[in-house]
């Protein structure tokens, strides 16, 4: 059979393609890596900057405020770090957390907080105002008095003050390690007009039970008289106060113990144009000798006594006093952990003329407007006191050393 030169052109033509096609089906992995690439980078996802998120704040006082706010959402979860500004001045960066705590605001003030939510593609702000309450009035509800002896033994003792609904204080009652019921307590009465009428106090020592009593007396309003009795089995004191006129009374002191001594004097006091006593003039009626005390204050604090021998000199912090009660009259001498004689710190004081404070009734209620650093006899430093404050400006802790370091804690609480 005779194939036309035309034809075998044709065939050769078509083989010729056939084999360039089978060619190019071959597999090829390296263009199959190039097309598995290219189908990858049309599905990745990528990331956003941080979306919206809500803050909230709790204001717990005029001083302070907790801030939150919620996670913002993101596309990938790469990590956000956070800025806060309070009225535009950077407070911390680099947060993790989404919480802060704010301290040191100032009352009555309104603020404008902003937190910043920030990752490698942007940043999201977001902010929220408020605004701080009134500061207000604060009392001592509570001492805890730690006392770590020579021997290193620590004695935990707590003094609770129980206030009436008119704010006056009803009771303070002290607890201690030492003894398996509270000692001593005292229990505040008033009359009708809201006049402290009496203080009973109840004291108890291993074996006996010690008691004490005071009773004030009154006319028209103007003290008349005051009875005080400390006792037990073995010791009992008895003292009256009968005033002549607010600045002039007679004193009497019974103390008996295995017999009994009596002692009465005639006082007379003088006042500055702020009521406090400037001299204290005693002369016992019996022998004629007199004793004489003069005072000295600075900006509402007293800071100097002076004796016929000595000078006692008191210096003082800044802030509020710690005792921001009226304590009144202690009946017992050896007062205990906390005196509140005259706002001072423990019987620290003990002994002439601090002792006196506590036969003085114009002392009872007075109360300095800050708290002693130091306290200086003829110039020599006897005693000086560290303190941590809260955030109203009163001691939250107070330490001293008598013969043993002791330690404080001062817990308040907010009233209207």
């Amino acid at each position: 059979m005779r194939i036309s030169t035309l034809s075998l052109v044709s065939i050769l033509f078509f083989l010729l393609v056939s084999i360039a096609c089978d060619s190019n089906d071959e597999f090829n992995p390296a263009e199959e890596a190039d097309e598995q690439n290219n189908d990858d980078t049309d599905t990745e996802e990528t990331n956003t900057a941080p979306g919206d998120f809500e803050i909230t704040i709790e204001v717990i006082n005029f001083y302070r405020a907790s801030v939150a706010w919620s996670e913002p959402v993101t596309t990938l979860p790469n990590p956000i770090s956070y800025e806060l500004y309070l009225n535009d001045v950077l407070l911390a960066d680099s947060l993790t957390e989404r919480t802060y705590e704010l301290e040191g605001l100032e009352e009555l003030t309104s603020y404008n907080l902003k937190v910043v939510a920030k990752n490698e593609i942007g940043e999201t702000p977001t902010t929220k105002e408020f605004s701080t309450p009134q500061k207000r009035n604060i009392r001592l509800i509570e001492y805890e008095n730690y006392h770590v002896y020579s021997q290193g033994d620590t004695v935990l003792s707590r003094q609770e003050i129980v206030y009436r609904p008119d704010g006056q204080v009803g009771s303070r009652i002290e607890t201690s390690t030492n003894w398996p019921r509270p000692s001593p307590q005292h229990f505040y009465h008033y009359d009708s007009n809201g006049t402290l009428s009496n203080i009973e106090q109840e004291f108890w020592e291993t074996p006996s039970q010690t008691v004490g009593r005071v009773q004030y007396s009154y006319d028209q309003g103007n003290i008349t008289e005051i009875q005080t009795y400390y006792g037990h089995s073995d010791f009992n004191q008895v003292r009256e106060f009968q005033f002549i006129s607010p600045t002039h009374y007679t004193f009497t002191q019974n103390n008996c113990s295995y017999g009994c001594n009596f002692s009465s004097f005639e006082v007379a006091t003088f006042l500055n144009s702020e009521g406090n006593i400037i001299t204290y003039h005693r002369t016992n009626t019996d022998t004629a000798e007199t004793y004489v005390l003069h005072f000295e204050y600075e900006n509402g604090n007293l800071t100097k006594i002076i004796s016929d021998t000595d000078v006692h000199e008191i210096t003082y912090d800044t802030q509020k006093s710690f005792h921001t009660y009226y304590n009144g009259y202690t009946p017992t001498e050896a007062v205990g952990p906390v005196a509140g004689i005259a706002g001072f710190i423990y019987s620290l004081f003990f002994g002439s003329p601090f002792y006196e404070l506590n036969r003085i009734p114009g002392f009872f209620g007075y109360t300095p407007i800050n708290n002693p650093l130091e306290h200086r006899l003829n110039g020599e430093v006897i005693r000086s006191f560290s303190y941590k404050y809260n955030e109203y400006g009163y001691p939250s802790e107070i330490s001293t050393n008598i013969s043993y370091p002791i330690t404080k804690i001062l817990t308040y609480e907010e009233y209207d």
